[in-house]
């Protein structure tokens, strides 16, 4: 579950995570938000965002000479920052819209992913988690919460 600001569940993802990355964003009710995938001729990792029949977004790794970065052709996003130890954003056109920190809990830890307001909670959302998954974390452990700053 992905739970909001109020810790109610807001978003469900479910999916394979490990060989390929292919799954599903639905909301409480069970309907289908959004279904990413890794594209399976892709050595770069390149997952595909699709809502309904229509893809979205493309998120390709882009080569630079400093750190890594991500973007999101179609959205014209780009995601940077320290993606191991899961603190990055999400900019557009050079404002950041997303931010991605880890929330340590005495029990634990999650994501705690904060949207602008005005920004697609479903897309952001699947940019996150395919970050996740391009990492080989434990997605399927972790409690995202997120909410609109």
């Amino acid at each position: 579950p992905v739970y909001d600001e109020n810790k109610n569940e807001k978003y469900f993802v479910h999916g394979a995570f490990v060989l390929g990355k292919d799954y599903f964003i639905e909301d409480v009710n069970g309907n289908e938000l959004a279904h990413v995938y890794q594209k399976k001729v892709s050595s770069t990792g390149k997952c595909i965002i699709l809502r309904g029949e229509d893809t979205v977004g493309e998120i390709v790794p882009k080569i630079t000479m400093v750190k890594p970065k991500y973007v999101v052709k179609g959205l014209d996003w780009s995601i940077e920052g320290s993606f191991r130890q899961d603190n990055f954003v999400i900019k557009e056109n050079g404002t950041v819209i997303v931010r991605v920190g880890v929330h340590i809990l005495t029990k634990g830890s999650h994501l705690e992913i904060s949207i602008n307001e005005g920004i697609d909670e479903v897309n952001a959302l699947a940019c996150v988690l395919v970050i996740e998954g391009l990492l080989e974390s434990e997605v399927l452990g972790t409690a995202f919460h997120s909410s609109i700053l």
